[in-house]
């Protein structure tokens, strides 16, 4: 949205915002009358056209450190493209323009300009976005994100003297210069910040203005550094994603041909009794079969399992009135398949969802609700599911458990409880624990 308002008497300003990570806003003016005006100091770089007496220019600017008197003459239009905070041009840094020691570009034609080597058509108002974008395509234009992690109170990782060189490479001028540059603009000193910090009331006026600037800039600096992320991890979770899937769909696959011809393998895997190796499959066919049994009856404690966790899920998404029910509750049924990790999974759209309808009080009562049954999941239901499943003691399935995820990980978890059962009864041969007789009851008929 254009916001258009007068400066001076002799100028009228029209300004909008941009889409473009690399743009923070554009604007342009028109002169009615000639005259002379203080040009305030400000931190950003900018790209200017213009149009005069017929003749078109556009000139590139870095950031004023102090205010400098300015001549404006009469009937002129310009057309202006502020960069967000950290981008530059390679070639041409922002300190060589720094304090009005601005760089008019050559023109090809009346209506171009020569840029590396290449005749561009000057920008207006409304295709200037798609005139930065092929800047940035074309690597004439780049962005530090060190200067977004800096306005965010950290250094990226870097050590200070690197994290203040980036800086001041990309923005031409240091960080405490940015924010002088803000306070000297809205007229505040360091007292008037100092006071409106001890103070308990809200800041107004300028000073508002002054925390809502600092808002602007750590927001899109926020944004910025969340896009570069996305960015750096898009490929390696659309590679994981992709694995997945295609193992997912080829073992639904492998499992639909088993079951189309199980009769035909049970039959081919029978006549190996009477072949020559018979004797190892007399051998190994029960163990294997065992392990097998084992497997399946851990999916089903994990089903079970699942399906508890996600009616408890259910009921507390209904009490606090969470939007959304179906939804959540069966990406908890599925994410409840994968130990450990399936908590974060699905806990993260609940809390975004309750977060959404009711802000942060609901989206702290939906943690709490979470970690309530998932604790219920950990300590109650894991060891006696499991344990009934496997015929194991639920405090050895416990420790079981969490042995096999803190040494083996996600399958350690998966397959910790019915190896460790199959390892304890069929292998090393340790019996059941015996069911307590009635008193006078006689012992079991021996088979």
């Amino acid at each position: 949205m254009a916001t258009t308002f007068p400066h001076a008497g002799m100028l009228t300003f029209t300004e909008r915002l941009s889409d473009s990570p690399f743009v923070e806003r554009i604007w342009r003016s028109q002169s009615t009358r000639r005259g002379s005006f203080l040009s305030v100091a400000q931190s950003h770089f900018e790209m200017a056209v213009t149009r005069h007496r017929g003749r078109t220019f556009i000139t590139l600017r870095g950031p004023e450190t102090i205010a400098t008197p300015a001549e404006c003459p009469a009937e002129g239009e310009w057309l202006g493209i502020r960069f967000a905070l950290g981008t530059f041009m390679p070639g041409l840094t922002p300190s060589e323009l720094r304090d009005r020691r601005d760089a008019t570009l050559p023109a090809a034609t009346a209506r171009s300009f020569w840029l590396d080597g290449s005749a561009w058509e000057y920008p207006n108002f409304e295709n200037a976005d798609t005139f930065v974008a092929r800047l940035a395509q074309k690597g004439l234009i780049a962005r530090e994100f060190v200067v977004d992690a800096i306005l965010q109170g950290h250094r990226a990782r870097l050590p200070l003297r690197s994290a203040q060189r980036h800086f001041l490479h990309a923005t031409g001028i240091t960080h405490r210069t940015v924010l002088s540059i803000e306070r000297a603009r809205l007229n505040i000193t360091d007292a008037d910040v100092a006071a409106a910090v001890e103070s308990a009331a809200p800041p107004t006026g300028v000073m508002a203005e002054y925390y809502s600037r600092q808002d602007q800039l750590l927001l899109s600096a926020l944004i910025d550094v969340q896009s570069l992320r996305i960015r750096q991890y898009a490929p390696a979770v659309t590679i994981m994603l992709y694995r997945a899937t295609a193992t997912t769909l080829l073992a639904l696959l492998f499992s639909y041909l088993i079951l189309i011809d199980l009769n035909k393998l049970k039959a081919g895997i029978g006549r190996l009794r009477t072949s020559r190796v018979g004797d190892f499959y007399h051998e190994a066919a029960p163990p294997i079969a065992r392990f097998g049994i084992l497997l399946g009856r851990a999916v089903e404690a994990q089903a079970a399992i699942a399906v508890i966790n996600t009616l408890l899920t259910l009921i507390g998404l209904l009490l606090l009135k969470i939007p959304l029910v179906a939804m959540l509750s069966v990406i908890v049924f599925v994410c409840s398949f994968v130990p450990v990790l399936g908590v974060f999974i699905s806990t993260t759209p609940i809390v975004l969802v309750a977060l959404n309808a009711g802000g942060p009080g609901l989206s702290l009562a939906a943690i709490l609700l979470v970690i309530v049954i998932h604790a219920i999941e950990a300590y109650v239901l894991n060891p006696l599911i499991y344990g009934r499943h496997m015929k194991l003691n639920p405090v050895l399935t416990l420790i079981i458990l969490y042995v096999g995820y803190h040494a083996f990980g996600l399958w350690g978890m998966l397959l910790g409880v019915p190896v460790a059962r199959y390892f304890t009864h069929d292998v090393l041969g340790v019996p059941f624990r015996e069911r307590v007789r009635p008193s006078g009851a006689p012992p079991a008929a021996p088979t």
